[in-house]
Protein backbone atom coordinates (compact mmCIF):
# COMPACT_ATOMS: atom_id res chain seq x y z
CA UNK A 1 0.00 0.00 0.00
CA UNK A 2 1.28 3.48 -0.84
CA UNK A 3 2.10 5.42 2.33
CA UNK A 4 2.88 8.89 1.01
CA UNK A 5 0.32 11.68 1.01
CA UNK A 6 -1.27 12.53 -2.33
CA UNK A 7 -1.95 16.21 -2.92
CA UNK A 8 -3.89 17.19 -6.01
CA UNK A 9 -2.49 20.11 -7.95
CA UNK A 10 -4.61 23.18 -8.63
CA UNK A 11 -4.83 22.02 -12.27
CA UNK A 12 -6.11 18.58 -11.26
CA UNK A 13 -8.76 19.99 -8.94
CA UNK A 14 -9.88 22.49 -11.58
CA UNK A 15 -9.99 19.71 -14.19
CA UNK A 16 -12.38 17.66 -12.06
CA UNK A 17 -14.54 20.63 -11.16
CA UNK A 18 -14.69 21.97 -14.73
CA UNK A 19 -14.78 18.84 -16.86
CA UNK A 20 -16.24 16.31 -14.42
CA UNK A 21 -13.44 13.74 -14.46
CA UNK A 22 -9.80 13.17 -13.55
CA UNK A 23 -7.25 10.52 -14.55
CA UNK A 24 -4.24 9.71 -12.35
CA UNK A 25 -1.90 7.31 -14.19
CA UNK A 26 -0.08 4.61 -12.23
CA UNK A 27 -1.95 5.35 -9.00
CA UNK A 28 -1.72 1.74 -7.81
CA UNK A 29 1.60 -0.04 -8.00
CA UNK A 30 1.91 -3.16 -10.12
CA UNK A 31 2.18 -5.20 -6.92
CA UNK A 32 -1.09 -3.72 -5.66
CA UNK A 33 -2.97 -4.17 -8.92
CA UNK A 34 -1.73 -7.77 -9.21
CA UNK A 35 -2.97 -8.44 -5.67
CA UNK A 36 -6.44 -6.98 -6.30
CA UNK A 37 -6.70 -8.78 -9.64
CA UNK A 38 -5.95 -12.10 -7.92
CA UNK A 39 -8.58 -11.40 -5.26
CA UNK A 40 -11.06 -10.31 -7.95
CA UNK A 41 -10.63 -13.61 -9.77
CA UNK A 42 -10.95 -15.61 -6.55
CA UNK A 43 -14.32 -13.95 -5.91
CA UNK A 44 -15.27 -14.32 -9.57
CA UNK A 45 -14.71 -18.07 -9.55
CA UNK A 46 -16.56 -18.48 -6.27
CA UNK A 47 -19.54 -16.22 -7.07
CA UNK A 48 -20.05 -16.94 -10.77
CA UNK A 49 -18.59 -20.43 -10.96
CA UNK A 50 -16.50 -19.65 -14.03
CA UNK A 51 -12.78 -19.85 -14.70
CA UNK A 52 -13.08 -17.69 -17.81
CA UNK A 53 -15.76 -15.19 -18.70
CA UNK A 54 -18.79 -16.59 -20.50
CA UNK A 55 -21.09 -13.82 -21.71
CA UNK A 56 -24.15 -16.07 -21.85
CA UNK A 57 -24.35 -15.91 -18.05
CA UNK A 58 -24.14 -12.12 -17.90
CA UNK A 59 -27.33 -10.15 -17.33
CA UNK A 60 -28.76 -6.72 -18.00
CA UNK A 61 -30.13 -5.25 -14.81
CA UNK A 62 -33.13 -2.89 -14.99
CA UNK A 63 -31.97 0.56 -15.99
CA UNK A 64 -28.40 -0.59 -16.67
CA UNK A 65 -26.46 0.72 -19.65
CA UNK A 66 -25.13 -2.68 -20.72
CA UNK A 67 -24.89 -6.40 -19.99
CA UNK A 68 -22.48 -7.43 -17.27
CA UNK A 69 -21.58 -9.50 -14.24
CA UNK A 70 -21.81 -7.18 -11.24
CA UNK A 71 -21.78 -7.45 -7.45
CA UNK A 72 -22.48 -4.73 -4.86
CA UNK A 73 -21.10 -4.55 -2.15
CA UNK A 74 -18.18 -6.37 -3.74
CA UNK A 75 -15.64 -5.87 -0.97
CA UNK A 76 -17.85 -7.76 1.50
CA UNK A 77 -17.07 -10.90 -0.51
CA UNK A 78 -13.39 -10.96 0.47
CA UNK A 79 -11.62 -9.10 3.27
CA UNK A 80 -8.49 -8.81 1.12
CA UNK A 81 -10.23 -5.94 -0.71
CA UNK A 82 -10.62 -3.89 2.47
CA UNK A 83 -7.13 -2.30 2.39
CA UNK A 84 -8.22 -0.49 -0.77
CA UNK A 85 -10.86 1.37 1.28
CA UNK A 86 -8.07 2.40 3.65
CA UNK A 87 -5.57 3.32 0.94
CA UNK A 88 -4.16 6.63 2.19
CA UNK A 89 -3.66 8.09 -1.29
CA UNK A 90 -7.17 7.16 -2.38
CA UNK A 91 -8.61 8.76 0.75
CA UNK A 92 -6.47 11.86 0.16
CA UNK A 93 -7.83 12.32 -3.36
CA UNK A 94 -11.47 11.71 -2.49
CA UNK A 95 -11.38 13.99 0.55
CA UNK A 96 -9.81 16.79 -1.49
CA UNK A 97 -12.59 16.49 -4.07
CA UNK A 98 -15.55 15.98 -1.72
CA UNK A 99 -14.40 17.17 1.70
CA UNK A 100 -12.86 15.40 4.69
CA UNK A 101 -16.35 14.45 5.91
CA UNK A 102 -17.39 12.71 2.66
CA UNK A 103 -19.21 9.37 2.76
CA UNK A 104 -18.78 5.96 1.17
CA UNK A 105 -21.70 5.33 -1.16
CA UNK A 106 -20.92 1.72 -2.11
CA UNK A 107 -18.03 -0.33 -0.68
CA UNK A 108 -16.93 -1.70 -3.98
CA UNK A 109 -18.45 -2.87 -7.24
CA UNK A 110 -17.11 -5.93 -9.00
CA UNK A 111 -17.79 -5.35 -12.69
CA UNK A 112 -17.24 -7.57 -15.73
CA UNK A 113 -18.58 -6.07 -18.95
CA UNK A 114 -20.12 -8.25 -21.64
CA UNK A 115 -21.24 -5.53 -24.06
CA UNK A 116 -20.81 -1.91 -24.96
CA UNK A 117 -22.19 0.67 -22.55
CA UNK A 118 -24.37 3.38 -24.08
CA UNK A 119 -24.13 7.05 -23.16
CA UNK A 120 -25.58 7.57 -19.69
CA UNK A 121 -25.09 9.19 -16.31
CA UNK A 122 -24.85 7.32 -13.02
CA UNK A 123 -26.86 9.81 -11.02
CA UNK A 124 -29.28 12.69 -11.32
CA UNK A 125 -28.32 14.14 -7.97
CA UNK A 126 -29.62 17.68 -7.53
CA UNK A 127 -27.34 20.54 -8.47
CA UNK A 128 -24.99 21.49 -5.67
CA UNK A 129 -24.60 17.96 -4.36
CA UNK A 130 -21.66 15.94 -5.67
CA UNK A 131 -21.16 12.20 -5.89
CA UNK A 132 -18.44 10.40 -7.80
CA UNK A 133 -17.06 7.08 -8.94
CA UNK A 134 -13.51 5.76 -8.73
CA UNK A 135 -12.66 3.13 -11.36
CA UNK A 136 -9.66 0.82 -11.59
CA UNK A 137 -9.62 -1.20 -14.80
CA UNK A 138 -7.90 -4.57 -14.38
CA UNK A 139 -7.37 -5.00 -18.13
CA UNK A 140 -5.77 -2.56 -20.61
CA UNK A 141 -8.48 -0.63 -22.48
CA UNK A 142 -7.92 1.61 -25.48
CA UNK A 143 -9.82 4.22 -27.45
CA UNK A 144 -12.53 2.43 -29.40
CA UNK A 145 -11.68 -0.80 -27.59
CA UNK A 146 -13.43 -0.74 -24.24
CA UNK A 147 -12.09 2.36 -22.52
CA UNK A 148 -14.32 4.84 -20.75
CA UNK A 149 -15.46 7.79 -22.89
CA UNK A 150 -16.68 11.02 -21.32
CA UNK A 151 -18.32 14.24 -22.50
CA UNK A 152 -16.25 16.89 -20.69
CA UNK A 153 -18.31 19.35 -18.72
CA UNK A 154 -21.49 17.32 -19.09
CA UNK A 155 -21.92 17.14 -15.30
CA UNK A 156 -23.11 20.74 -15.38
CA UNK A 157 -26.94 20.64 -15.08
CA UNK A 158 -27.88 22.87 -18.02
CA UNK A 159 -25.34 21.23 -20.33
CA UNK A 160 -26.44 17.77 -19.18
CA UNK A 161 -30.10 18.52 -19.89
CA UNK A 162 -29.29 19.64 -23.44
CA UNK A 163 -27.19 16.51 -24.04
CA UNK A 164 -29.97 14.26 -22.75
CA UNK A 165 -32.55 15.95 -24.95
CA UNK A 166 -30.35 15.70 -28.05
CA UNK A 167 -29.27 12.08 -27.56
CA UNK A 168 -32.75 10.84 -26.71
CA UNK A 169 -34.01 12.59 -29.85
CA UNK A 170 -31.44 10.63 -31.90
CA UNK A 171 -28.88 13.36 -32.55
CA UNK A 172 -25.39 12.14 -33.56
CA UNK A 173 -26.73 8.59 -33.75
CA UNK A 174 -28.28 8.61 -30.28
CA UNK A 175 -27.15 7.06 -27.02
CA UNK A 176 -25.62 3.99 -28.69
CA UNK A 177 -23.32 5.97 -30.99
CA UNK A 178 -19.61 6.57 -30.35
CA UNK A 179 -19.73 9.64 -32.64
CA UNK A 180 -20.99 12.23 -30.19
CA UNK A 181 -19.20 15.61 -30.43
CA UNK A 182 -16.58 16.28 -27.74
CA UNK A 183 -16.48 12.56 -26.79
CA UNK A 184 -13.14 12.01 -25.08
CA UNK A 185 -11.70 8.50 -24.69
CA UNK A 186 -9.77 7.70 -21.51
CA UNK A 187 -7.44 4.80 -22.34
CA UNK A 188 -6.26 3.04 -19.22
CA UNK A 189 -3.64 0.61 -18.01
CA UNK A 190 -4.03 -1.51 -14.86
CA UNK A 191 -3.10 0.70 -11.93
CA UNK A 192 -4.46 3.94 -13.40
CA UNK A 193 -7.23 5.61 -11.41
CA UNK A 194 -10.17 7.30 -13.13
CA UNK A 195 -12.45 9.51 -11.07
CA UNK A 196 -15.62 11.02 -12.49
CA UNK A 197 -18.65 12.91 -11.30
CA UNK A 198 -21.74 10.68 -11.41
CA UNK A 199 -23.51 13.32 -13.51
CA UNK A 200 -20.83 13.19 -16.22
CA UNK A 201 -22.11 11.52 -19.39
CA UNK A 202 -20.00 8.46 -20.18
CA UNK A 203 -19.94 5.29 -22.31
CA UNK A 204 -17.76 2.44 -23.52
CA UNK A 205 -17.60 1.02 -27.06
CA UNK A 206 -15.77 -1.74 -28.91
CA UNK A 207 -14.38 -3.54 -25.89
CA UNK A 208 -13.66 -7.23 -25.65
CA UNK A 209 -16.27 -9.05 -23.55
CA UNK A 210 -14.93 -9.93 -20.12
CA UNK A 211 -13.07 -6.71 -19.31
CA UNK A 212 -12.87 -6.31 -15.55
CA UNK A 213 -12.96 -3.34 -13.22
CA UNK A 214 -13.23 -2.45 -9.55
CA UNK A 215 -15.27 0.63 -8.70
CA UNK A 216 -15.97 2.56 -5.50
CA UNK A 217 -18.58 5.30 -5.10
CA UNK A 218 -18.56 8.26 -2.73
CA UNK A 219 -20.67 11.33 -2.07
CA UNK A 220 -20.27 14.53 -0.14
CA UNK A 221 -21.60 14.80 3.39
CA UNK A 222 -25.20 16.05 3.47
CA UNK A 223 -25.50 19.68 4.51
CA UNK A 224 -29.20 20.16 3.74
CA UNK A 225 -32.26 18.09 4.62
CA UNK A 226 -32.93 17.37 0.97
CA UNK A 227 -29.39 15.95 0.68
CA UNK A 228 -30.21 13.36 3.34
CA UNK A 229 -33.56 12.63 1.67
CA UNK A 230 -31.85 12.01 -1.66
CA UNK A 231 -29.21 9.76 -0.07
CA UNK A 232 -31.86 7.77 1.79
CA UNK A 233 -33.90 7.18 -1.36
CA UNK A 234 -30.85 6.21 -3.39
CA UNK A 235 -29.46 3.76 -0.83
CA UNK A 236 -32.87 2.20 -0.14
CA UNK A 237 -33.23 1.56 -3.89
CA UNK A 238 -29.72 0.13 -4.08
CA UNK A 239 -30.31 -2.13 -1.08
CA UNK A 240 -33.54 -3.40 -2.64
CA UNK A 241 -31.84 -3.93 -6.01
CA UNK A 242 -28.97 -5.96 -4.57
CA UNK A 243 -31.00 -7.70 -1.83
CA UNK A 244 -28.14 -7.17 0.56
CA UNK A 245 -26.99 -4.66 3.16
CA UNK A 246 -24.60 -2.13 1.67
CA UNK A 247 -22.50 -1.97 4.83
CA UNK A 248 -22.54 -5.44 6.42
CA UNK A 249 -20.23 -6.41 9.25
CA UNK A 250 -17.66 -7.68 6.75
CA UNK A 251 -17.09 -4.09 5.57
CA UNK A 252 -16.38 -2.90 9.11
CA UNK A 253 -13.71 -5.52 9.83
CA UNK A 254 -10.47 -3.85 10.87
CA UNK A 255 -11.83 -0.41 9.97
CA UNK A 256 -9.68 2.51 10.99
CA UNK A 257 -10.76 6.07 11.68
CA UNK A 258 -10.89 7.19 8.05
CA UNK A 259 -13.03 4.28 6.87
CA UNK A 260 -15.44 4.56 9.78
CA UNK A 261 -15.74 8.31 9.26
CA UNK A 262 -17.08 7.56 5.78
CA UNK A 263 -19.52 4.91 7.02
CA UNK A 264 -20.80 5.84 10.49
CA UNK A 265 -23.34 8.44 9.30
CA UNK A 266 -24.84 5.85 6.97
CA UNK A 267 -24.96 3.21 9.71
CA UNK A 268 -26.79 5.75 11.86
CA UNK A 269 -29.28 6.18 9.00
CA UNK A 270 -29.99 2.44 9.05
CA UNK A 271 -27.79 1.22 6.22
Amino acid sequence: MLAQQVTLTADQSAHFDTFGYLVIPGFLSQTEIAHYTDVFMAVYRREWGQEEFDSKFAVQRPGASGVRHQIIPFFARDERFLPLLDHPGLNDVIEQLLGADCLLMTPGEGFVAATDSIWHTDSRAPAGFTSLKVAFYLDPVRAGAGCLNVLPGSHQPDHSARIRQALEAGAWGGVASPDVPTATPLPSQPGDMIVFNHRTWHSSFGGKPGRRSIMINYFQHPTERWHANWITGLLHASTKSWADRLFPEEILKGAGERRMRKIQTLLDMGF
